[in-house]
């Protein structure tokens, strides 16, 4: 399992904690201190980004937030992809990540 945690500039705090198989994301779990409403919509976010292939994440991300009919405050749809692949290349041995 793969922690990052990053201040979003003129946002919130988000945290991603992400588990992958192969290039795939097999679990993943959002949390900060963000504004989603209604509150379910980000488990539903969760999974269905699991099973994801992290090739492409970019545009899931960006389609998923479009069709979620959810509020977020705090963080956009290219802060969590952007995480996302931060906790990727961690995963994979390359912690030289830029933020």
């Amino acid at each position: 399992m793969v922690l990052v945690e990053r201040k979003i500039p003129n946002g919130k705090l988000v945290r991603v904690e992400v588990d992958f198989t192969d290039n795939r994301i097999s679990h993943l779990k959002i949390t900060g201190d963000f504004f989603v409403h209604p509150e379910n919509a980000l488990l539903t976010l969760e999974k269905k980004l699991e099973g994801s292939n992290v090739e492409g994440i970019k545009e899931t991300v960006k389609k998923l937030f479009a069709t979620l009919n959810a509020e977020i405050i705090g963080f956009s749809h290219d802060d969590l992809s952007s995480i996302i692949l931060e906790c990727y290349r961690i995963a994979r041995g390359n912690s030289s990540v830029h933020k």
